[in-house]
């Protein structure tokens, strides 16, 4: 009887640079600004404060009312935290469900770009349930709820060799190039 033999394959692979990622990045923003934007039509975000500025009228007396000072107040945090969850959960929703869509760990920036994310420990595309480590633990919460994990994610792939970030090095992810579009971004 023969014993199995662990045999180790050097896999190698080419992967994206920091700028590739970045552009694909911006792109991917774009998709994400668009979403973010159809939301808040939708859910008509603005609509509190239109409705106090259509009532309010600029004389000396309500400029200095203190009650409607607290007010526009209150509805000024209540938008900017509207906004943020809308940001949030179009840059969930882009960076989970395009890349499940399109396959891969490809999403439409980079698609352009000829790369996709890939399980770092067999190079085999990235499963649901790691898919949303990487973007909700990695991404959403850890780099985008935080924002000092943020700018540390984005100082680690521009040194990094593997141009790897923190929500990569969460979910054992890496970013390869699929050889697609052979333009040189370097």
């Amino acid at each position: 009887m023969k014993n199995n033999i662990d045999v180790i394959i050097k896999q190698e692979y080419d992967t994206a640079t920091f700028i590739r990622r970045a552009l694909a990045y911006l792109v991917d923003l774009l998709f994400v600004a668009t979403i973010a934007y159809f939301a808040v039509v939708i859910f008509k975000v603005f609509a509190e404060l239109d409705t106090f500025f259509e009532l309010f009228e600029a004389s000396q007396e309500q400029i200095e009312n203190v009650e409607l000072y607290n007010q526009m107040r209150g509805l000024f945090w209540k938008l900017v935290f509207n906004l943020s969850l809308i940001w949030l959960g179009a840059k969930l929703l882009y960076f989970t469900l395009m890349p499940a869509i399109i396959g891969n760990g490809r999403t439409i920036g980079k698609l352009f770009a000829g790369f996709g994310v890939v399980f770092k420990e067999n190079l085999e595309e990235i499963s649901p349930s790691r898919l949303m480590l990487r973007e909700f633990v990695g991404r959403t919460l850890v780099e985008s709820v935080l924002f000092i994990p943020y700018l540390v994610s984005i100082i680690i792939a521009f040194f990094k060799t593997d141009s790897k970030s923190v929500h990569d090095l969460i979910a054992k992810t890496v970013v390869i190039r699929f050889g697609m579009h052979e333009a040189d971004l370097r």
